[in-house]
């Protein structure tokens, strides 16, 4: 959980405005983002192992509904989810991010190149997964 959190602080940092709720917003969306790219990742490695189609269970046949139907069971829960555990852990959480602030230029250097693996690795991982049904 520390490694998502630090992956948050890049995050908040990238983005860091005026205003410094602006940059915890965009760190909270871009996190929920990497869940959602995880859960169809998932969803694409079990359609493909198991030969069982999770998202046509869930599915309409009207394109606009479909994709509402779609947001609302798959993407909606993981921002829910993300804001109960940052209501719970705010404190926790603000003071490991402060405790981030403190890290030497080497170790940015070293624990921003982690981030980069993992969310490189993430993304391909999930092109992956869309393309393992036709390749297997």
């Amino acid at each position: 959980m520390k490694f998502l959190l630090y992956v948050f602080y890049r995050f908040k940092s990238l983005y860091r405005y005026k205003k410094s709720s602006d940059s915890w917003i965009h760190a909270f969306i871009l996190v929920g983002a990497i869940f959602i790219i995880h859960i169809w990742t998932l969803l694409g490695f079990i359609e493909t192992l198991f030969n069982k189609d999770l998202i046509s269970a869930i599915r309409i046949d009207n394109g606009v509904l479909d994709r509402f139907v779609l947001f609302l069971l798959l993407i909606a829960p993981i921002y829910i989810v993300l804001f109960i555990y940052y209501r719970k852990n705010k404190g926790e959480i603000v003071s490991t991010i402060k405790n981030f602030r403190a890290e030497s230029s080497d170790e940015r250097k070293r624990k921003g190149l982690f981030v980069v693996i993992y969310l490189t690795a993430s993304v391909l991982l999930f092109f992956f997964s869309m393309l393992s049904p036709a390749l297997f």
